[in-house]
Order: structure tokens, then C-alpha cells, then sequence
């Protein structure tokens, strides 16, 4: 008679381990790959959009574009397993800085969204290419750190996901305003690389991503592991519902450029774990065969606003 309980769910800390310099500068170029990802994904969706109006804008323009970008994605692709940005070629900028003048802005309010988003990846592109001569330049990287509502800024981001993939359900449950000092750059950053894997788990076709926000105090008989200090965090926790993560995958998941995808680059992670860890924060994942996986960003918060 087989047990009707689920197998045991393998946890792994990968915030346990520092991020070496030639790792971050390829976690730069990596990142870059993601907003190149999100201009094709809102390209794809703007061409949809566009065939069921009557603005008449030529499926031969929208063509033009993609034919530009896809180059630039192979190009960030081979950086980023060079792990390095000493020969970032210059033309990706300027190419992606002219992109914008190519698409006409309508008063249609899928399509001014759809160019929102462009706008908003090629900034963050740009912002990551800064960031990466600073570092090739040996300077220290200026974080900029406010105080603010994260659970306002995650859930923007979710909200974001789900009209990007419609077919996927995002569930998002937050039970309070949470006000604490953040990088919103670094977050998202990690948030976006959390919820690509999340997505990718399942094939980008169908199934349900849960992300939830609280407010957790840890003492020292209730920490998770023993690295993590005591104190009160924002927990950050996205989960799905895809297959899951073997045991013997899961115990490399903290080691740079390893992957099990055909075109993964093995840096998703390591990516999250640093902008957490910058954060003087903690990034762990737990996982099971036919189980999904979750995986839990903790945060050093303010102590809760008393209500009045």
C-alpha cells in the first residue's frame, strides 16, 4: 500500500555562498538577456494586438524590429558564458536606443502599454550596461536604497507577469503594507529572474504560480538554517506547480553556470541571490518531484506600522 503523503521537499540556502567578481559581471550580461526577453515577449504581444485593429500598422515593420533584436540576444548569450563585459560589443545600446523611434505609440490602450513596458526594459537595459562598465572599471556600485512599500512594488511586478503570460495563473496574497529600505532595481531584478524560472518549470503554457508576502520574526530555535540571523523579515515566496527538482539537481543549483536547460546560462539564481544578499537578506529554495518548487526571499524589515 502506497503512502498517500508527499515525498520530503529537499531545501538548499543559496545565499550561503559569496558572489565572486568575474560572477557578477556575467550576472550583469545575463540580466541584460532577460530585458532583451522582455522587449521580444511585448513585441509579440504588440503584434497581436496590432492584427485585431484597424490602425494599419505593417506586419513588415514589427518584422524589421524582431530581425534587429534577435541578434543582440545571441550576442548577450555568448557574453554571458565568457563571464565577462570587457568586449560588451558597443552596438546593442545604440541599437536598442533607436528601437522606440520605430514603433508609433496609439491611443489603444493595450498598445500604449505594450509600449510602456519596451521603454521600461530598455532603460533597465541601459542601467545594467552602466553598472557593468563600473564594474569593468573596478568602482564601487553605488546602490540606491529607499524606504518604501515593497509589497506594493512586488505586486506591480506580478500584475506584470500576468498580462505577459496570460495562460499562466499568478496568484498574489499580501495581508499587509510593508514599509522597508530597498533597492527597487536589485529586487526586481531577482524578483524577475525567480518568476522566469517559475514560468519556464512549466513550459510557458499552463499552471499556477503563487506569490505570497508577510511579515516573519525568526528566533534562534525557529531559524530555517542556522546561517540565517535572528530578527523580523519581509517573506517574499513564489511557488509553483511545475514537475519539481531532483535531489541531485538541486544540490548544484548554487554553483555559477550550472544549468540543465538547452539555452540556460546557469545564472538565474546566482543573479537572485546576489541582489538578495546585497540586501543583507537570505534566498533559499525548496523542492519536490511532482511537487513544485518554492522559493523564499527573506528581507530584513522595519518593525510593523501599529494600527491606529
Amino acid at each position: 500500500m502506497s503512502s498517500s503523503f508527499p515525498p520530503p521537499r529537499t531545501k538548499l540556502l543559496l545565499t550561503s555562498r559569496p558572489c565572486r567578481p568575474e560572477s557578477r559581471r556575467a550576472i550583469i550580461v545575463h540580466d541584460m538577456n532577460n530585458k532583451i526577453n522582455a522587449v521580444l515577449t511585448s513585441l509579440y504581444f504588440y503584434e497581436e494586438d496590432v492584427e485585431t485593429t484597424q490602425f494599419g500598422f505593417k506586419k513588415t515593420e514589427i518584422n524589421k524590429v524582431r530581425r534587429e533584436i534577435k541578434p543582440l540576444l545571441n550576442l548577450v548569450r555568448e557574453e554571458v558564458h565568457l563571464g565577462q563585459l570587457q568586449n560588451y560589443p558597443v552596438d546593442l545600446r545604440a541599437r536598442l536606443r533607436d528601437l522606440l523611434l520605430r514603433l508609433p505609440r496609439f491611443n489603444a490602450k493595450e498598445l500604449e502599454d505594450c509600449y510602456k513596458d519596451i521603454a521600461g526594459a530598455i532603460r533597465e537595459f541601459n542601467e545594467l550596461a552602466e553598472e557593468g562598465q563600473r564594474l569593468s572599471e573596478i568602482q564601487p556600485v553605488q546602490e540606491d536604497v529607499k524606504l518604501g512599500d515593497i509589497s506594493q512594488f512586488v505586486s506591480k511586478i506580478v500584475h506584470s507577469y500576468q498580462s505577459r503570460y496570460p495562460s499562466i495563473r499568478f496568484r498574489l496574497a499580501v495581508d499587509g503594507v510593508y514599509l522597508t529600505p530597498f533597492c527597487a532595481s536589485q529586487i526586481k531584478r531577482a524578483l524577475e529572474n525567480l518568476l522566469n524560472n517559475a514560468v519556464q518549470s512549466m513550459g510557458e503554457e499552463t499552471g499556477e504560480i503563487t506569490v505570497n508576502l508577510a511579515i516573519s520574526s525568526y528566533s534562534a530555535d525557529e531559524k530555517p538554517f542556522t546561517q540565517i540571523e535572528e530578527g523580523t523579515y519581509v517573506r517574499i515566496e513564489i511557488r509553483d506547480n511545475g514537475p519539481g527538482i531532483p535531489q541531485d539537481v538541486m544540490k548544484r543549483l548554487s554553483e555559477a553556470y550550472f544549468t540543465t536547460k538547452r539555452d540556460g546560462s546557469g545564472l538565474g539564481l546566482l543573479s537572485a541571490s546576489n541582489s538578495i544578499a546585497k540586501h543583507k537578506g537570505h534566498l533559499f529554495i525548496e523542492s519536490a518531484l511532482g511537487h513544485g518548487t518554492k522559493v523564499t526571499a527573506l528581507i530584513p524589515s522595519l518593525p510593523p506600522l501599529p494600527i491606529i
